[in-house]
């Protein structure tokens, strides 16, 4: 009988456990290498312990608890070719998504800085609304989680267009792909959102140039990964006026270091990479359908295409 193999730590591999268990009742799922015959395990369910893998001479599948994939690339993991890897894409790691990016246009465009410091100064002043209608959003990457966004804030009324490797179609937003695709979309954009994964061809595409083709004053909100921004051009582009702000929920190295000029900076918001946290409750179930489709011999969900990287 197959046997699932969850590497994390006790505590949320005990979860995860739990909750696989609601689904596949008769499945034997383990939280520890040494329990029972090695050569049972089919699945492992893990965010970064490759190491372990090569031992597993009869592993079919590895569930990587994210939707990002980035750090397989990163850390040189080599999986055999007959073991599918598939990255979480489900319900709530999408919402939680969209709830972030959400916030973080409204608390932009609804000046919400401006109205704490008012606050303190105790001046009760009432600032222009800027109409959604009269923005418009740009969104680089439309995956699932791109595509929900694009829908969502189009839906409050901006303007959204996007822009992905390969040609996609969504309803209200104006798509783009390519390298003139990528001019097109940054043109007029008064905020850009990347959502993208983070690949050979978009690590740093965050860059002084990208910035220099976007519209003076524009603002930034990045939900993706830390390496897809060239701080320094950040900052630089910042002091210029060139872009007015940041909201940034990755960084380059994480946990940020203490000296790290965006700490302090009064156009730049972080968050410590939570835009989406991986909840076993909520996502055991896409996890249990890829396990209950490997054994019926079925196509298996969010598969990692490793020549495009995600």
């Amino acid at each position: 009988m197959m046997a699932i193999l969850i590497l994390e730590d006790t505590d949320e591999a005990l979860s995860w456990k739990a909750a696989l268990a609601t689904y596949l009742p008769e499945v034997e799922i383990r939280v520890a290498l040494n329990e029972g015959d090695p050569t049972d395990i089919e699945v492992v369910i893990l965010w970064d312990k490759f190491d372990v893998l090569p031992s597993l001479v009869n592993l079919r599948m590895v569930v990587v608890l994210g939707a990002g994939i980035d750090h397989l690339f990163e850390l040189g993991v080599t999986i055999p070719k007959s073991v599918q890897v598939c990255r979480l894409v489900d319900l709530s790691l999408t919402s939680q998504m969209v709830e972030w990016v959400t916030l973080a246009v409204l608390v932009h465009n609804r000046s919400w800085d401006e109205y704490r410091s008012l606050q303190r100064q105790k001046s009760y002043t009432e600032l222009a609304v800027p109409q959604p209608s009269k923005r418009l959003i740009g969104i680089l990457g439309l995956g699932t989680l791109g595509q929900e966004v694009a829908v969502t804030l189009n839906k409050i009324g901006y303007q959204v267009k996007g822009w992905s490797r390969t040609p996609k179609v969504i309803n209200s937003v104006q798509c783009f792909y390519g390298d003139d695709g990528l001019h097109s979309l940054l043109s007029n954009v008064d905020i850009l959102i990347c959502m993208l994964p983070l690949t050979t061809q978009t690590r740093g595409i965050l860059n002084s140039d990208l910035f220099s083709r976007m519209n003076c004053g524009s603002y930034l909100i990045n939900a993706a990964r830390g390496s897809h921004l060239i701080e320094k051009d950040l900052l630089d582009a910042i002091d210029s006026g060139q872009i007015s702000g940041a909201t940034l929920d990755v960084q380059s190295i994480e946990p940020l270091p203490q000296d790290h000029p965006f700490w302090s900076h009064p156009a730049i918001k972080i968050t410590p990479h939570i835009a989406t946290i991986t909840i076993a409750e909520s996502s055991a179930q896409e996890v249990a359908e890829n396990c209950m489709r490997l054994t019926n011999g079925e196509e298996l969900l969010n598969v990692v295409n490793f020549q495009r990287q995600y």
